[in-house]
């Protein structure tokens, strides 16, 4: 009795199926029940008209027992859950419906396909269980390893070997070349762009033949350079043919200007050393042709006398500021000292000779300034200093300000002149030994000057424009006790 109901359903569900209607009745059995898929026909009442045994199988009964019920009996599960919207919505729109779910009565997840008929609709299951959870998976490895890129200080960027096609940037780029990742998925060639011109042969060199380690420099969208070195492994395919490369980029900015740091300072020693070692050698022949030139000038008229003098005068001065290099600075002990005293001192003995060059110096010093832990000695020959190279820096006049403000733990004295000003690009020189942007200058006073600040736990900067003048600010910690 069963098989003959069961013949009439499939008979049934034949009729109902017009994805069938080209097949021949004996021949849908075979296709319907050698199928992957799960397959249901359902009349216009919801009553279940045909099952084949893949879904049998799944259900666990035979269909005898099902053919004929009402499926939301027979799948209780489907009520009010999202088989439930799309075959009613299949039913009344007569468009295929197609969805993936999640059984609660079978632990699996099933893709479903919903066939509109002219008498019901047909239901075609497929498990993928198995896809979805490897997908899922996948998924989740994929967002894992995109939360480490965009959360790792480094930048990492995949692109393709040949025709540079970037596949990915992580969000670390935005950082450090203040550019928007979009603009590089857009146009990949912009990169070369913010290369600085030095290093932009070697760059492209190695984006189409990456191998290794390499340093170059990028100007950013606010205009600052910055160093940065990328390291890059290309990725082969199972024909060992190179397909993509990752590169991974870090801002080396800091570690640059720390080497830069200890060769100043290795050439700091080296002065030290030359300095002490040349000091009792060239002192004391000095100090004889000085002396015999003197006598010369008093005994006949000669002008070439002033010149050998006036030399040997420009000599001791430069052997004075190598032993300057040489002195051991730190040992020298820290006091609270009254700045405003110290620049009041500073000004009245620079005033004399500023005013033999028609040079005004003024003071704008804040009222209520905290005492500065300092060496006073050293201190005021910094200033001395800055105020000779601004005064050196105006051939016509004009006049040098000498501000001081406090700001937080720390105390700013600026010290401005009017003069020729400084290349933006020797900037960054200032303060290495045997630079200098005067005609006969050694570079040396402000070597020494810089070394002076560094051992106040402090900062010696400038910023200047050509033909406006020089600024050169001092930064002192103020003493921790005031």
């Amino acid at each position: 009795m069963d098989k003959l109901l069961k013949l009439e359903c499939q008979k049934q569900g034949l009729l109902s199926a017009n994805r069938f209607t080209h097949v021949k009745g004996n021949q849908f059995e075979e296709i319907c029940g050698h199928v992957t898929e799960g397959v249901l026909f359902i009349d216009d009442e919801w009553r279940l008209t045909y099952i084949n045994e893949q879904y049998e199988s799944l259900l666990g009964v035979e269909s005898g027992a099902l053919i004929g019920g009402n499926i939301w009996s027979i799948f209780p599960d489907w009520s009010g859950s999202l088989y439930e919207r799309n075959l009613q919505e299949a039913a009344e729109t007569r468009q295929v419906k197609k969805f993936e779910v999640f059984s609660k009565m079978y632990s699996r997840y099933f893709e479903i396909c919903v066939y509109p008929q002219p008498t019901g609709l047909s239901i075609f299951t497929k498990d993928i269980h198995d896809q979805y959870m490897m997908y899922a998976r996948l998924r989740e490895t994929e967002q894992q390893m995109t939360e480490m890129g965009e959360n790792i200080r480094e930048m990492i960027c995949i692109y393709t070997v040949g025709d540079i096609d970037i596949l990915y940037i992580s969000e670390a780029f935005e950082d450090i070349w203040g550019i928007k990742r979009e603009t590089i998925y857009k146009n990949p060639l912009s990169l070369i762009e913010t290369v600085c011109l030095e290093d932009r042969d070697m760059f492209i060199r190695q984006l189409h033949h990456p191998e290794g380690t390499f340093d170059y420099q990028i100007i950013r969208a606010d205009g600052c350079i910055r160093w940065i070195r990328s390291r890059q492994n290309v990725v082969y395919n199972n024909q060992d043919e190179p397909v993509r490369v990752i590169s991974v980029s870090e801002d080396i900015t800091e570690i640059k200007e720390k080497e830069e740091l200890i060769r100043n300072a290795d050439t700091l020693r080296a002065i030290g050393q030359l300095a002490a070692g040349i000091a009792h050698e060239i002192r004391n022949p000095m100090t004889a042709i000085k002396g015999f030139v003197q006598l010369w000038q008093q005994e006949t008229f000669n002008p070439y006398s002033e010149i050998i003098l006036s030399e040997l005068a420009r000599v001791e001065f430069i052997m004075n500021e190598f032993l300057m290099l040489a002195k051991p600075q730190k040992t020298k002990k820290m006091n609270a000292v009254n700045l405003r005293a110290l620049i009041d001192e500073v000004v009245t003995f620079m005033r004399a000779e500023a005013s033999l060059k028609d040079i005004e110096i003024k003071m704008d010093i804040e009222d209520s300034l905290p005492l500065i832990e300092a060496e006073p000695k050293q201190i005021k020959q910094v200033m001395i200093n800055l105020i000779k190279n601004g005064m050196e820096a105006m051939c016509d006049g004009g006049c040098v300000t000498v501000s001081a403000t406090s700001a937080q733990e720390s105390v700013l004295i600026d010290i401005i002149d009017q003069g020729v000003g400084i290349p933006k690009e020797a900037i960054p020189r200032l303060g290495e030994a045997f630079y200098s942007n005067k005609e006969k200058g050694t570079g040396l006073g402000l070597m020494v000057s810089m070394k002076m600040i560094a051992h106040h736990n402090g900062n010696l900067s400038f910023t200047s424009e050509e033909g406006k003048g020089t600024k050169a600010t001092i930064t002192l910690p103020v003493n921790k006790e005031t």
